[in-house]
């Protein structure tokens, strides 16, 4: 059924198309459009007169204001097809999703999920689309971070995302 937390997971398993730019956070708006989520025009409309990239992650995607993910009880909690953002120095780094049963799936083109740079996260396709595990991420239980550059984790459900790309396209 569209715009359900399962098309969101479905879509994220089944592919992505590697838009131009941060394809991290392109792969969330691009499994967002084909789970029903938004529209299918969705990159074009948020993305029209040129207007930074950058921003506009960060207005849609999920907030350094959204609930932080505090333990890694609470990530392997998080309902399927929950979104997850990475927030370094005030700026939105990576985005993924959860698939459930403790998988996340997200668009890795930074390194960002494992605290050791040297551990090859498993990637399926070209594109550099990857499914992991939850304790895959490099959790830094003193400070609740990740891996060695400390990303905080913050996490929002996806109809209250396909309301802010609603409201900036």
């Amino acid at each position: 059924m569209p715009g359900t937390p399962k098309a969101l997971v479905a879509a994220a398993k089944q592919k992505f198309a590697g838009r131009t730019g941060p394809m991290c956070h392109d792969a969330v708006l691009e499994w967002m459009q084909d789970a029903g989520y938004v529209p299918s025009d969705v990159h074009t409309g948020l993305f029209k007169s040129g207007r930074d990239r950058s921003a506009i992650y960060a207005q849609v995607l999920v907030a350094e204001s959204d609930p932080r993910v505090m333990t890694m009880k609470t990530l392997n909690e998080l309902p399927e097809g929950t979104i997850i953002g990475f927030w370094k120095d005030k700026k939105l780094m990576h985005s993924i999703i959860t698939l459930g049963n403790r998988m996340l799936a997200g668009a890795n083109n930074a390194g960002i999920f494992s605290a050791d740079k040297s551990v090859a996260i498993p990637k399926i396709y070209e594109n550099l689309r990857a499914m992991f595990l939850t304790s895959q991420i490099g959790w830094n239980e003193s400070d609740s971070t990740v891996g060695l550059d400390r990303y905080t984790m913050h996490f929002q459900a996806a109809p209250e995302i396909a309301k802010r790309i609603s409201a900036a396209a």
